[in-house]
């Protein structure tokens, strides 16, 4: 039969077409780089974020807010930050405990915009580490998954059904018990034992075959898997009479869908059906099919579709989706990056400039944003068809349902081959669902409500229990320098501070009146929301922690052992308590802020050590108890680091004293001072470099850790005063810069041994308007290539 080709029908249907250019329909994506593929106990995970939008995957204007969360081989979040988004792009780092057990972590990122949005995917990276305990591995669970069951398969038919008649595409997926595809082959047979077709996976379990099923006929398909095993597996009915979609042939500038019907009530109906397609929630191109045919093909041009997953969509007149194809667009209109270098080998401790350059297809120079990671291959072997990259996860997983394996191959190669096996993942592991009526609207949820410019502090102003309206909130932190704000409540006594910018803890003080004057109210502040909630995990029991090499393991366990040595880049003990063993935690360390572990100090003192204790000014009683600390000038002084500094209030030099830290805020000696024994729980002394390196160069001289009383968990408060509350807010968590040794500085330690996998990052790299950036680093010790 003759085939009637329709030529696309370009629709302007704004703001229908272009949800993508309307930044109130648009959603988010988050990819996050990392500086190498997997970790030991110790180390510290740096990473870059970039939020896009849209089908178009632009920087993100939307969110000013991104969570990163870590979360541990029993999918209990261990550590979670707030990152500040800067036009879609940020960073951050997660410095892992020395006592970390060992297993498979995940990262997850994602903004309010995102968790609002159910069709939209939060950014997951399953992070291998190797740890000083182990947990229950992976391989464990999986052999004794491997005793229970037998492979599963299954088919997919091309356009999500058979039809008797017509011939089309059925796609096949084999998978082991572990969740990781597994070869297999097979032969099909129909109802009298005749042999009707025979096929086999081509790539990680997957396959694809023709077949035209026959009226009355049904078929059953005998596999054999490369583990020795054997199944029979029904395919699914076809239909006497429906509609198939198919991609029927595709060439360099377009892509031909067709259309089969086998249903007489159809073609004799003058309704007419509608062809979609749709990148992401942006409509590119629809054709109208009229009726009384038996077959239509439309042609649909490339260049106006994005690179990545293309949705056709049949629709009924009444707007009932009736068959979907996926197809996966490749583009060459990528970024061309180039890297080079003065000198083909270097010397260890050698400093290497590299050149960046970044084109775009013409050959112009384009302005970018950069994020950079050496490594040193001998000690970080990649593979890369198994890694994860911004392609394969904007592009690809992230709109696909389920696990996909080893995603870098259908990227890392581009050829016939991978053309096809990509094709087939698009048959076999479909699209993720969404509500089509919902993209046509624009009366989605309070989508601007969702998008956070910043922090916020929400609240209710009440009185003897009665919501306030038109009551007067003022909003101050006690910090130098900090905000001073102050709004009304509204109809229902709620308030919010938004668009706030804070660095870590941070504490405020709220004030309230009702509108006439009167303090006597109450402020309730709303919990900060919680996380959502971590599913169990989509991965398979592939137990990626035995992906860690040996070396590795071997070189992060001395180059830990190094930094100790010389007391650099210093990590907590654990990640949010220490257990310690046949010794009960003291309940007056429970709320310990302590970042080197509840307890874990040169020096504990707590409440019971002041009993009956007397003494006036809480110095008085810290000079009466402490050890190793010198009281002088109303400050502390750590014995074990007295460096010399001029100080502008005495106007002489004199000695660095201990820093402030209270309630897990840092503090200083005037809030130190406005505190009595009484207040106090539990303080904690680090003495020196060592207990105070986790703190940065704010604890190089020692850090007295104040836990009050008062103190609960993070992000509570206490009632001050009638209508006044101090709250303690977790702000933005501030990007630890990454350590890497100038060798041509003399201050440089010389002896200390290099032993760095991650011989630099820089997240923060940009191009000029000539398409040029540079940036150089020192080589560690270890010979190699790097990359």
């Amino acid at each position: 039969m003759n085939k009637r080709l329709l030529h696309i029908i370009y629709v302007l249907l704004l703001p229908l077409c272009l949800l993508g250019q309307d930044e109130s329909s648009s959603f988010e994506k988050a990819y996050l780089h990392f500086d190498k593929p997997y970790y030991a106990a110790g180390d510290t995970i740096y990473f870059k974020a970039y939020l896009v939008a849209g089908s178009l995957h632009r920087l993100s204007q939307m969110s000013r807010v991104l969570y990163v969360d870590c979360i541990d081989p029993f999918n209990k979040i261990i550590h979670k930050i707030k990152l500040p988004l800067n036009d879609g792009l940020t960073w951050g780092d997660f410095a892992l405990p020395d006592s970390l057990s060992s297993g498979n972590y995940k990262i997850r990122a994602y903004t309010n915009m995102m968790r609002t949005d159910s069709s939209c995917s939060f950014f997951y990276k399953t992070i291998p580490i190797n740890g000083l305990s182990p947990i229950k591995r992976d391989s464990d669970v999986t052999k004794s998954k491997e005793k229970q069951g037998l492979p599963s398969f299954m088919f997919f038919p091309e356009g999500g059904s058979l039809v008797n008649g017509v011939k089309s595409k059925v796609a096949f997926k084999a998978v082991a018990v572990t969740g990781l595809g597994i070869e297999v082959k097979g032969v099909l047979f129909d109802e009298d034992n005749k042999e009707v077709a025979s096929f086999a996976s081509r790539h990680l379990g997957m396959g694809v075959f023709d077949f035209r099923p026959l009226r009355g006929k049904n078929y059953i398909a005998k596999l054999f898997f490369s583990d020795g095993s054997e199944e029979s597996v029904a395919l699914p009915s076809a239909v006497n009479s429906g509609h198939n979609l198919s991609i029927d042939t595709v060439t360099n500038d377009a892509i031909f869908v067709n259309v089969s019907f086998r249903d007489t009530t159809l073609i004799e109906k003058k309704d007419s059906l509608y062809l979609i397609a749709q990148s992401g929630r942006t409509i590119y191109s629809a054709v109208k099919l009229e009726m009384g045919r038996r077959e239509f093909t439309a042609k649909f041009l490339k260049r106006f579709f994005p690179e990545g997953i293309i949705q056709f969509t049949l629709f009924s007149a009444a707007g009932e989706p009736l068959n979907e194809r996926l197809f996966f667009l490749s583009d060459t209109d990528r970024l061309k990056l180039s890297l080079g270098t003065n000198k083909k080998k270097y010397r260890t401790r050698e400093k290497v400039q590299i050149n960046l350059s970044s084109e775009g297809k013409q050959g112009e120079p384009v302005l970018g944003a950069f994020s950079v990671a050496v490594t040193d291959e001998t000690k970080l072997p990649v593979d890369d068809t198994t890694e994860s990259t911004i392609l394969t996860n904007l592009l690809l997983t992230t709109a696909l349902k389920g696990y996909v394996e080893n995603p870098g191959y259908y990227f890392s190669r581009i050829n016939k081959r991978t053309a096809t096996d990509l094709d087939i993942l698009m048959l076999t592991q479909g699209y993720r669902s969404f509500k089509w009526r919902k993209i046509l609207s624009d009366k989605d949820e309070n989508k601007l409500e969702r998008k956070e410019k910043g922090l916020t502090i929400i609240g209710t102003i009440k009185k003897n229990g009665t919501p306030l309206s038109n009551a007067k909130v003022k909003l101050f932190s006690k910090m130098k320098g900090g905000v001073m704000l102050d709004t009304i409540s509204d109809f229902s006594g709620r308030f919010v501070f938004d668009n706030l910018s804070f660095m870590d803890s941070t504490k405020f003080v709220l004030q309230g009146q009702t509108a006439k004057g009167n303090r006597e109210v109450d402020i309730v502040l709303d919990d900060e929301a919680n996380s959502p909630e971590v599913g169990t995990s989509t991965l398979p029991f592939n137990n990626q922690e035995n992906l860690i090499p040996e070396s590795y393991v071997q070189s992060s366990k001395l180059f830990s052992e190094e930094e100790k040595k010389y007391g650099i880049n210093q990590h907590p003990k654990m990640l949010k308590e220490v257990v310690i063993r046949d010794k009960k935690l003291d309940p007056h360390l429970e709320h310990s802020d302590n970042l080197n572990g509840k307890g874990q100090a040169d020096q504990v003192l707590t409440a019971k050590d002041f009993d009956n204790f007397p003494c006036g000014t809480i110095m008085d009683c810290l000079q009466s108890k402490l050890n190793s600390v010198k009281v002088q000038y109303g400050k502390l002084y750590s014995k074990h680091s007295l460096t010399p500094y001029y100080d502008p209030e005495l106007k002489k030099t004199t000695f660095a004293p201990m820093a402030v830290v209270i309630d897990g805020t840092r503090s200083d000696y005037e809030e130190l001072h406005s505190l009595t024994i009484d207040d106090v729980d539990a303080f904690e002394v680090e003495l020196g470099t060592h207990g105070g390196a986790i703190y940065g160069s704010f604890g190089a001289n020692g850090v007295i850790i104040v836990t009050t009383k008062r103190a609960k968990k993070q992000n509570l408060y206490y009632k001050e005063a009638p209508g006044v509350i101090v709250y303690t807010a977790q702000g933005f968590y501030k990007a630890r810069e990454f350590y890497s040794p100038q060798y041509d500085n003399p201050h440089t330690n010389q002896k200390m041994a290099d032993l760095r996998s991650t011989i630099y990052w820089n997240p923060d790299i940009i191009t000029d308007k000539d398409g040029k950036a540079s940036f150089s680093y020192f080589n560690a010790d270890g010979k190699g290539t790097y990359r």
